[in-house]
C-alpha cells in the first residue's frame, strides 16, 4: 500500500576476533592377552579467550563497578577495568582430556571383535563470540523507528464494493 512500517539503520561494525590454540596427545596400547587390547591416552588442548583487537567485550563480574564507562550497569566490565579479562573470559588451562579404549576378541577366531571408549572433550563457545563482541552496547548501536499508526487495511467486503462500483 506503499504506507511505511519501519526504518531500521546499522552502523559498521567490523569484528576483529581473536584466538589461539594448542593442543597434543599421548597414546599407547597393552596388549594384555592374544585376545584383549586396551588403549589408553591423554590430550591436552587450551584455547585462548577470545579478544576483539580493539577491545569491544565485556564480562559479568558480579557487584563489580566499570571505570571504564562509569555509568555501565552494576557487574558489566571491560577490557581495560580493575579485574576484567582482556576477552570475553579469563583463561582455562586444565583442560585434561582422558582416554580410555579396548578391543576383544571373545572366540579368539579374529571373526568377531566387542570394542570399546571413553574420552573428555572440550570446545570453544563458539556462540557466545556472537553475543559479546557483534552488536553490543557501547560499541554499536541502531536505530529502530516504528509506525505508530497502523497501515491502513481493506476489509473484503470493502474490495468488493471497489470492484462491483
Amino acid at each position: 500500500m506503499g504506507l511505511p512500517d519501519e526504518y531500521y539503520q546499522w552502523p559498521k561494525a567490523p569484528s576483529s576476533i581473536r584466538s589461539k590454540y594448542f593442543a597434543g596427545f599421548a597414546q599407547d596400547e597393552w596388549h594384555i592377552t592374544r585376545n584383549l587390547v586396551l588403549s589408553y591416552g591423554l590430550r591436552y588442548e587450551y584455547s585462548s579467550p577470545m579478544y576483539d583487537t580493539q577491545g569491544r567485550s565485556f564480562s559479568i563480574v558480579p557487584d563489580a563497578h566499570s571505570t571504564r564507562f562509569v555509568n555501565a550497569p552494576v557487574g558489566l566490565l571491560f577490557p581495560g577495568d580493575q579485574g576484567a579479562p582482556r576477552g570475553a573470559n579469563f583463561p582455562d588451562t586444565k583442560n585434561f582430556g582422558p582416554r580410555f579404549g579396548f578391543a576383544w576378541d571373545p572366540t579368539g577366531s579374529g571373526k568377531t571383535s566387542i570394542r570399546g571408549g571413553f574420552g573428555m572433550f572440550y570446545d570453544i563457545l563458539k556462540g557466545e563470540a556472537n553475543l559479546q563482541f557483534n552488536g553490543q552496547a557501547p560499541f554499536f548501536g541502531y536505530t529502530d523507528f516504528t509506525s505508530i499508526r497502523p497501515p491502513r487495511c481493506l476489509t473484503l467486503a470493502a474490495l468488493l464494493q471497489l470492484h462491483l462500483a
